[in-house]
């Protein structure tokens, strides 16, 4: 990330940086976290946690502003709000980050090439390829933590390894675990969110994820679907993305 995104953070405006949501003043640092005391909200604290809570991060229009006058999109910085103390908690990971990091691109952008980005509603949750052997090590355990976590690592796919990605992801939506089929069923609309890409048969798993017997499940199903629909289109050949 930028080194001025470890600079205080002052204030959250709207998308478009004109009106002034909130304002903070730091008050310290914790195990990585940097703690702001709330001193002025412009938005409803039940609005707020809202769309923490309901909304994926990368389409909040918010923008943070920092000490410098920098303003960083709400999605690349983790925020907690504790509604009874009125602070708020942040810790700059590179959640979703719009391109990719690393000393090649830090070194394309300071001789002036191009380096990928993409839009902040498209940003990936990791740029980082996934390793294959380790996943499919994780997949084939009987514990279903770990079946999770091979498709939570897998999900972050680049396209070229959606070949191998994509059957693993559907194998796990039917799975007997709610907790398998939750993370892959989160890993086909992410598909969809980065690359623009679904088919037939995601659409039609990720369909009866929405009656599944598992509450959970079915929340995930309705989100994954409402981003194929926004994202991708069933019947489009060439895949998008990194």
């Amino acid at each position: 990330m930028d080194s001025r995104e470890n600079k205080p953070l002052t204030r959250l405006l709207s998308g478009d940086g004109t009106a002034e949501l909130m304002r903070f003043k730091k008050i310290g640092t914790y195990e990585g976290w940097h703690s702001y005391q709330v001193t002025f909200a412009g938005i409803s604290e039940d609005r707020w946690l809202q769309l923490q809570h309901e909304a994926d991060p990368r389409d909040i229009p918010y923008l943070f502003e920092l000490s410098d006058g920098t303003q960083v999109p709400f999605a690349r910085i983790s925020v907690i709000y504790d509604r009874e103390s009125r602070q708020l908690r942040t810790k700059r990971r590179g959640f979703y980050s719009t391109s990719p990091p690393g000393q090649l691109h830090k070194f394309l952008r300071y001789f002036g090439m191009p380096s990928p980005e993409v839009s902040q509603e498209r940003a990936p949750l990791s740029w980082r390829r996934p390793r294959r052997r380790r996943i499919m090590t994780l997949w084939v355990s009987d514990d279903e933590t770990y079946k999770a976590m091979a498709l939570m690592e897998a999900a972050p796919a680049y396209r070229r390894d959606l070949r191998w990605v994509l059957p693993l992801l559907r194998d796990g939506a039917t799975h007997a675990s709610a907790i398998v089929r939750t993370t892959a069923l989160k890993g086909l609309g992410e598909i969809a969110r980065v690359h623009g890409y679904s088919d037939a048969e995601s659409f039609r798993l990720v369909s009866l994820g929405m009656n599944d017997v598992d509450e959970m499940v079915r929340r995930i199903a309705t989100r994954s679907l409402n981003e194929i629909k926004r994202f991708a289109s069933e019947s489009r050949n060439e895949l998008r993305g990194r």
